[in-house]
């Protein structure tokens, strides 16, 4: 569903427990993704595996301008 929206715009998850899982998901998601301008990640109960994916995510994802 993220890898086609075309409408949104923010995506705030903050304080959500998505875990490494979640995470890596949402990151394969959004490397298609190319109208999410904004992601809102604070306390999402993350490692450094799931910044990884985040990472990779962000090579390919040239829309995403804010990543907080």
């Amino acid at each position: 569903m993220l890898q086609r929206n075309k409408s949104l715009r923010t995506l705030d998850l903050r304080y959500n427990e998505l875990s490494d899982a979640g995470v890596v998901c949402l990151s394969e998601a959004l490397m298609l993704n190319t109208t999410l301008h904004s992601l809102v990640l604070w306390e999402c109960d993350m490692t450094p595996a799931a910044a990884e994916s985040l990472s990779m995510m962000l090579k390919a994802n040239c829309s995403l301008q804010q990543l907080d």
